[in-house]
């Protein structure tokens, strides 16, 4: 599933640049420094949640609709999350780069843009649009192209957070100059979830950086279980966007 992913990616990033050209797009980044206030959140939380935005993904099917995006993303910001996640791949999680836009218009909250980033042209695209945070998948580029890219990504303001999903992607991590790591319990060939293994994995992480624990919680033993294992704040998302109450299932994880 993620070489389909990156492989549509791939596709994707080259007609983007006959549209609009590398050179335009760093423009575009002259005008819209990002002043993120992603890390400062996540930092100064007791126990921060973030609250995705998630339209659809391989192993869920169709979780919602655009017209239900922002009303979605103001109940969020009536919750008090801490930020919002919002999915940018347009084929297989139905997103679009506009979504942080519109998210950052109706909330005022930092966001972090989740995609599959395998160009610099894409950490460009995300400070044009206002990204507080960009997520770089540790598994998915070579541990050079990893450290470049969180390095053009502070530098243009946006937090880079660097998820991975075992040791190696643990190596390669710490060779950034990321403050931010994320363990991600979903397996990214399968799709399955396995919480003990990423909270052993979390427990490996230097006590350096903040730590985020991402997929697979729906109940609040699964909420424990990341942050017993030192974890400075949860994502959620498929079960976010299927519950009803919102502000009951929130509650519930504090």
């Amino acid at each position: 599933m993620i070489q389909k992913i990156i492989a549509k990616k791939q596709q994707d990033l080259a007609l983007q640049k006959q549209e609009v050209s590398l050179k335009e797009i760093k423009k575009q980044t002259e005008t819209n420094q990002v002043n993120s206030q992603f890390y400062n959140a996540i930092k100064q939380a007791n126990k921060a949640i973030i609250a995705e935005l998630k339209l659809a993904s391989p192993s869920a099917g169709v979780l919602g609709s655009q017209e239900m995006l922002l009303a979605k993303a103001k109940t969020y910001k009536k919750v008090k999350v801490t930020a919002i996640s919002v999915i940018t791949e347009e084929h297989f999680f139905n997103g679009k780069p506009e979504f942080v836009v519109k998210v950052k218009q109706a909330t005022k909250l930092p966001v972090l843009q989740k995609d599959f980033v395998v160009d610099a042209y894409q950490i460009y695209q995300a400070a044009s649009l206002g990204s507080d945070a960009l997520l770089f998948i540790a598994r998915i580029v070579n541990a050079n192209e990893l450290q470049e890219f969180v390095l053009l990504a502070q530098s243009l303001g946006i937090e880079p957070v660097v998820e991975i999903v075992n040791k190696e992607d643990l190596a390669k991590a710490v060779t950034t100059n990321t403050r931010i790591i994320a363990v991600n319990s979903r397996d990214l060939d399968t799709f399955k979830i396995n919480i003990p293994a990423a909270t052993r994995l979390m427990h490996e992480i230097p006590v350096k950086y903040e730590k985020l624990g991402f997929s697979g919680i729906s109940t609040k033993q699964d909420a424990v279980s990341y942050f017993s294992a030192g974890a400075n704040g949860i994502l959620i998302g498929t079960t976010l966007m299927k519950e009803v109450n919102v502000d009951a299932f929130i509650s519930s994880l504090r």
